[in-house]
């Protein structure tokens, strides 16, 4: 479900701001601004650093905002809530005037997100106890994960293991900082492919699935496998996993 925000305070400037911010980030002319108390997502104008101007703020269902990132054309912003069974959040911030909680994602609902962190199209998550989660932002409203590495191996929940995840170094270095087994350093690996699906008269967990270019195919099995129909009557076999699903629009 998808919630249109509306703006919910009005401070414009930050000289005189009294809301406490717990975590910022500068991306071009904006500052992206996380005041985790009052469960408020704000970003200010830094044109002129010496004297921001607050361009957008809003509250959020669910909202602890911890902290957050844009993808790399500013429409989208992700934003984490420190708070166990709350989601990566992703909203649509084209309009600024009215941001758009469009999607969200989670590796595990009895984990905590912790922070966020954009490069490119790829997407770092530092988990906690669920380790560092990696997703395609490709298609930004709907990210799928396709790596992950977890140096914790204790139960779910709580704020354990990964903390922090820094994928930000020229030769491609990961390095995540786990709180009780210390510094790991990781290579990325892609060894995925991607695969969109339009899925028509279809409910959850069954569906009429259509492969651009390869017309009407089919799901069979529990774990998605779908079926595709080809040249000479081969036919495909692609293993897919629903990772989210957008709603048909109405006619």
């Amino acid at each position: 479900m998808r919630h249109s925000i509306s703006p919910t305070i009005n401070i414009t400037s930050a000289n005189e701001d009294s809301v406490y911010i717990h975590d910022s980030v500068p991306i071009g002319n904006r500052l992206y601004a996380s005041s985790i108390y009052y469960g408020i997502h704000r970003i200010f104008d830094i044109s002129n650093p010496s004297a921001p101007v607050q361009i957008a703020a809003w509250h959020y269902p669910g909202g602890f905002t911890h902290n957050s990132w844009p993808d790399k054309t500013g429409n989208w912003l992700y934003v984490t809530d420190e708070k166990n069974g709350e989601p990566l959040k992703i909203f649509n911030i084209a309009n600024l005037a009215a941001p758009v909680l469009f999607n969200r994602y989670t590796s595990n609902p009895s984990a905590i997100v912790h922070n966020v962190h954009v490069k490119g199209d790829d997407i770092f998550v530092s988990n906690y106890t669920e380790g560092i989660r990696v997703l395609d932002g490709t298609d930004p409203g709907h990210p799928a994960e396709f790596g992950f590495a977890d140096s914790y191996d204790g139960p779910s929940g709580n704020y354990d293991g990964c903390w922090e995840v820094c994928p930000y170094f020229p030769s491609g270095t990961v390095i995540a900082s786990d709180m009780q087994t210390g510094l790991w350093v990781y290579r990325l690996r892609r060894d995925y492919g991607r695969l969109r699906v339009t899925v028509v008269n279809a409910n959850w967990g069954e569906g009429d699935p259509h492969l651009p270019g390869q017309g009407r195919s089919r799901i069979v099995g529990p774990r998605g496998i779908v079926e595709a129909p080809r040249l000479a009557g081969q036919v495909s076999r692609v293993l897919a996993e629903v990772f989210s699903k957008r709603a048909a629009p109405s006619s």
